[in-house]
């Protein structure tokens, strides 16, 4: 955040406090601690550091002393055996997520008191905790887990096996691990054991797509019954393979749910285009088309190619023009037309 035009901002706002106390000629006279959470330790970050510094607040960088840590590894450290990992796989940490009373939580938890021969008398939850902390606290296992996650983003399925190798259940050992090492603390207002921050990576779907055909034979559920839309493809599909009608790719409101189609015109010839498409090479525009009812009567021609279909209405965005089953056909104005806004 202070790089850039942002960091200007904060460089000007600095200077212009000591042109306010009236030490603008001292920058001696301002002293200032910055801290960051990523900084090196080598002497080359260190010097681009201290520059930075004296840039950002108007200081020399010889007024600046950089001070970095040393990360504290815990003792002893060493792999969880056969024995530990059945323990804590046996343990449903659903149950415990779902323990909204002290009974609960100690039940939930009676495998490692049962495991250490440490019951818990206490109802209270956070002595229940507090209890818990202490089995754990010290644990070879335990520290194993610290010193090969502290510092670096690990894959789950390759630190349980670093912490429990060889194990059969390693993966569900270690998630039980790191559910009990973020409870288990001493007071409420404490650290967990194992502060433990997760990376869910997710990979969202590529896209949707899917048959206009109302009565499409193909749909994977209720097939051939009316439905808004038709068969369902997770690839780009020109036509239904099932029952020949155009295909185009689908997304939703984020708001509301509503879903509509994406197809493609002509750029220019959104109010009187002739085909729609379903490819985004060449000159075209996306427009968005919704479904809605409408009292419009349709006169089906059975001379049209291919296998029968319902006629679907949809709108396209600002205009009114409709298609049936892929064919498009103009509609006269009609006090049912919708158009998509803001929900």
């Amino acid at each position: 955040m202070y790089r850039g035009a942002k960091g200007a901002e904060v460089a000007f706002l600095l200077r212009r406090l000591r042109a306010r106390l009236g030490i603008h000629n001292r920058p001696d006279k301002l002293r200032v601690i910055a801290t960051s959470a990523s900084l090196g330790s080598d002497a080359d970050t260190l010097r681009i550091v201290n520059r930075f510094a004296a840039d950002l607040t108007g200081k020399e960088p010889e007024a600046f002393q950089s001070i970095v840590g040393q990360r504290e590894m815990p003792e002893p450290a060493a792999p969880g055996d056969s024995f530990e990992a059945q323990m804590l796989a046996s343990v449903d940490v659903e149950a415990i997520g779902q323990a909204f009373s002290g009974d609960a939580l100690r039940s939930s938890l009676a495998p490692i008191f049962a495991f250490y021969e440490a019951p818990c008398d206490s109802s209270d939850q956070l002595e229940i905790l507090a209890h818990l902390h202490r089995l754990l606290n010290g644990r070879p296992f335990v520290n194993q887990l610290i010193r090969a996650a502290a510092g670096n983003a690990r894959d789950l399925g390759s630190l349980a096996l670093d912490v429990f190798p060889g194990q059969p259940n390693a993966r569900r050992a270690l998630e039980s691990l790191l559910a009990l090492g973020t409870l288990a603390r001493q007071k409420s207002d404490a650290p967990g054991l194992v502060p433990t921050r997760v990376h869910a990576m997710f990979r969202g779907v590529h896209g949707l797509y899917a048959c206009l055909n109302s009565l499409c034979p193909g749909r994977q559920a209720e097939g051939g019954e009316y439905a808004t839309l038709g068969r369902l493809f997770s690839a780009p599909q020109i036509r239904c393979d099932r029952c020949g009608s155009r295909a185009f790719e689908i997304a939703s409101c984020r708001n509301c749910g509503t879903p509509y189609v994406l197809p493609y015109v002509e750029t220019g010839r959104i109010g009187n285009f002739e085909f729609l498409w379903g490819e985004t090479e060449g000159e075209l525009s996306r427009v968005q088309l919704l479904p809605f009812s409408t009292r419009i009567r349709w006169k089906w021609e059975s001379s049209a190619p291919g296998p029968p279909m319902a006629p679907t209405i949809w709108d396209i965005v600002f205009q009114r023009t409709y298609f049936s089953c892929g064919w498009l056909s103009r509609a006269p104005r009609a006090s049912a037309l919708q158009r998509r806004r803001g929900c």
